[in-house]
Formats: C-alpha cells, structure tokens, sequence
C-alpha cells in the first residue's frame, strides 16, 4: 500500500506539472490533487464548479480506488457531467442532440445545457416514440418553443425504435445529424449499494462514441 501511495503522489506530481504548464496564463484555473476516492473526491469538489468534465473508461470494469464510477458521480454530483468521446476530438457543439424523456431529470439537464445549446447552430429535441404519440409530439413542441425563447435554434422527432432499444436509436439519429454532443437525463437509483439506471441511461455511459451531458 504504502508504494501504491507512493506512485500515486508521484503520478500527482507529473500531472500538477502538466497542468500548471497549460494554465499558466490564467487565473481562472486552480489545481486539486488528493489521494482518496475518486468519485467521492470529484463530486466534492463539484461545489466550485459549474460543470464536470471526465473520459470515459474504455477498459470495462477497473478498481473503483482507481477511476470514477460514472453513475455514482450522476447521482451524486449535483452538477451536469460531460463525459467525453473516447477519442477526445475537440467538441464543437455545433450540432446537439437532446435525448427527450418527460422527466425531471430531463428537464434539468435542458437547463444545465442551455449554454451549449444557445451557442448551437442546430439543435434537435429527439424522443422515442411508446404509447402516445400524439403527446410525444405535443411534450417535444414544448420543449422547442422552450428552448426558442431563449434563443436556441431547435426543431424536434418523434423516432421510431423499431427493432433497436431507446439508445441506440437516439445515437443513431445523433450520428445521421452530425452531432457531437447528446443532452439527456440521468435515471437511477441506488440498489444494494449499485447504482441501477434505465435502459437509455446505461447505454450513454456505456457508448462513448460522442460526447454526453447528463445530469440528474
């Protein structure tokens, strides 16, 4: 353990360098290194921020003492988290996709976004049709005149699932659009100290094709 701490501190050491070298001209940068947990130590230190910005684990399950658990840090948090593509190609934002499901961490997330979206030259309001399609139509609507009073430039569909579960129809339609950002909300809850989340919820933190926001 104590040569486990060891190359952790010295890990700390390299990255502190690194950093201070990328933000030495500005002073709106600070650095916060600790050992501990590391989804518990982010999500405490999410106070000061306005918005989380982690990788994605390509390498499936990993020590916990080691990486962040992506639902833990959603449900736990208290602000948005953009979880970047796997590629960590530079984000435009240009085209966003707003995975819609009327719920209050839906909301929120369209909220939290509003920055992204405002900036956006395109933006589409995607929902997944089930029972009602005629109220899919009418909650996307809102959604559109919502975000147009406040300037965002969004238009909405109603998708058909087909054969494909919820996800993977949203993440195609974001692929068929161009979009490098997916806006959706974080369902789940905390079962036998896992966190169990839908279907949709699962397949965004598991897809890291694209960058995601979500927020819960």
């Amino acid at each position: 353990m104590r040569l486990q701490i060891e190359d952790i501190e010295d890990r700390l050491k390299t990255l502190k360098s690194e950093f201070e070298t990328f933000t030495r001209d500005s002073n709106r940068a600070s650095w916060r290194g600790m050992l501990g947990n590391p989804t518990q130590s982010l999500a405490f230190n999410a106070r000061a921020a306005d918005l989380i910005v982690t990788g994605s684990d390509d390498e499936g399950a990993r020590s916990r003492l080691r990486t962040i658990d992506p639902g833990e840090l959603i449900l736990s948090a208290g602000r948005p988290i953009l979880f970047a593509s796997k590629d960590h190609r530079p984000m435009t934002a240009e085209n966003v996709l707003v995975a819609w499901k009327d719920t209050r961490e839906c909301r929120r997330a369209v909220v939290d976004a509003l920055p992204f979206l405002i900036a956006a030259r395109h933006v589409l309001v995607a929902t997944i049709a089930e029972d009602e399609r005629t109220s899919a139509r009418e909650s996307v609507a809102d959604v559109v005149r919502f975000l147009m009073k406040h300037g965002v430039k969004a238009r909405s569909e109603v998708l058909d699932a087909d054969k494909m579960d919820a996800a993977e129809a949203l993440l195609t339609a974001a692929t068929e659009t161009g979009a490098d950002l997916i806006v959706a909300g974080g369902y789940g809850h905390s079962r036998l100290r896992e966190w169990a989340f839908g279907g949709v919820t699962r397949g965004f933190i598991e897809d890291s094709s694209t960058n995601r926001l979500l927020a819960n």
